[in-house]
């Protein structure tokens, strides 16, 4: 058996489906170690996982702020030089890759952004897979960029389209390059610390430069994956593929199915959110009608859309006889929203898993992390994509496979939302498929296949980076 070690920024919903990964990794004998920024490890800790908190991106942040900017033109040669030498001394700094190769891993599993994980290891001469929560990244014939809503091509204009989409993927991405290094905020990155989480594709080069990887070699700038990807490493997406949208995968793209932990601790919920929980459940237990009831989250990452939630809530003034659980993932007071119908329960965060777990309707923004889980529960979906990321993306393998309603932000008022709920709730199309795919989720569990996509990069006799 192996030591597993995870090199991650521990963002929310990449961060659920590691802690599952590491779940079944145990579960088959193996040993797994976190490896995250300090104020990541925690939540991580939380769950029951060990973990190894990286601090000196910290250090170097709490320097370059004591380091007040000058005051007089003649102070400024001095503090360009104390920044530029700290912003250097960063980029020197080998904690990262001291702290996994004291790990001794036998595989390294690193989040498919964590640039400086993926440079800080290329020596250690490990066994590395990237792991994502993105459906597939790679520019692949017929399939569209994951950030557009494109439909599968079946005539030579929709072909032409998806040709064009991935056009523009690159050309932005070169032009968003450009306009960064010659922005305020891209110079002022010059004179300050390179963060381990960074995405700045010059502190990426610089790092690169530092670890001596030949950056234009072993990156790819024209698949969807922004500042970089590196398609020689292999990779682990977090998604069944018959989610996907029809296309041939490359070889080094793994699909092993959603990984929901079952037993998370919502440790972000509090003692009030809880009890406003528990209440409505024994509330609906001890009432005689069945009651249909929904729950909306538009997620932790960027701010909600007050206007959407309105309307969201809206949908429920004149269907008394629905109830709706709304999490607000810490981006909004609910006190914000207030006042709201009684049948209207405002939770700053939900226990979603048990949440969904009662749910016959789940209203999401198109993280995939809460489309996965709903699909797990057997709920149906209803999508708002933000366009944020690979958000319209996933509306769209929702709307092919007729697993919920895809809706319209900026335009759906409060009735035609409550049109959509309704349709999700009730269509036998959609509550078929939503089993089926369920099932399809269960299968993948059942089969393995996380485990195999690790177990087949372990040496014959896992002994650990001293013998490698």
């Amino acid at each position: 058996m192996g030591h597993i070690v995870f090199a991650t920024l521990g963002l929310t919903s990449l961060a659920n489906t590691n802690l599952e990964m590491s779940r079944v990794l145990r579960a088959a004998g193996h040993r797994t170690t976190f490896v995250a920024p300090a104020d990541r490890v925690g939540p991580i800790e939380a769950q029951g996982e060990n973990a190894v908190a990286l601090t000196s991106s910290d250090v170097f942040r709490s320097r370059a702020a004591a380091d007040s900017p000058p005051r007089t033109p003649t102070q400024i040669p001095g503090w360009v030089r104390r920044r530029r030498q700290l912003r250097e001394e960063s980029i020197q700094d080998r904690e990262l890759q001291a702290t996994i190769a004291a790990l001794d891993p036998d595989v390294v599993l690193i989040d498919i952004e964590f640039h400086a994980a993926v440079l800080a290891t290329e020596q250690l001469g490990v066994p590395r897979i990237a792991v994502t929560n993105y459906f597939s990244v790679f520019r692949r014939p017929g399939l569209p960029p994951p950030s557009t809503s494109l439909a599968p091509p079946t005539t030579w204009l929709g072909r032409r389209r998806i040709e064009l989409a991935w056009l523009d993927v690159w050309l932005r991405g070169r032009a968003g390059r450009v306009r960064h290094r010659l922005s305020p905020s891209g110079l002022a990155a010059l004179l300050r610390p390179v963060s381990v989480a960074t995405t700045d594709p010059a502190d990426i080069a610089r790092l690169a430069r530092h670890h001596g990887v030949n950056l234009r070699g072993r990156t790819d700038d024209r698949q969807w994956l922004r500042p970089f990807l590196y398609p020689e490493l292999p990779m682990v997406s977090y998604n069944a593929f018959e989610m996907e949208l029809p296309h041939e995968p490359p070889a080094i793209l793994s699909y092993v199915g959603p990984m929901v932990r079952l037993d998370r601790a919502e440790s972000a919920t509090d003692e009030a959110d809880r009890e406003r929980w528990e209440s409505l459940l024994a509330a609906r237990s001890a009432g005689s009608e069945r009651r249909p009831l929904v729950y909306a989250t538009l997620g932790t990452f960027w701010g909600a859309d007050q206007s959407l939630l309105r309307r969201i809530i809206g949908a429920f003034e004149h269907r008394g006889d629905w109830d709706l659980v709304l999490g607000l993932g810490g981006t909004v007071d609910p006190g914000a929203l207030a006042p709201v119908p009684p049948n209207v329960h405002l939770l700053s965060w939900a226990p979603q898993l048990e949440v969904l777990a009662h749910a016959d309707c789940a209203i999401t923004h198109g993280g995939i992390g809460t489309i996965d889980e709903a699909i797990w529960f057997g709920v149906p979906l209803v999508v708002y994509s933000t366009g944020f990321v690979d958000q319209d993306g996933c509306a769209r393998r929702v709307d092919l496979h007729r697993l919920g309603v895809w809706g319209d932000p900026a335009n759906d008022d409060s009735a035609a939302i409550g049109a959509a709920i309704e349709r999700a709730l009730s269509d036998p199309d959609i509550t078929s498929a939503v089993a089926s795919m369920a099932e399809v989720f269960r299968s993948h569990a059942a089969s393995g296949a996380a485990v195999n996509a690790v177990e087949q990069h372990l040496p014959a006799q896992p002994q650990g980076l001293a013998h490698h």
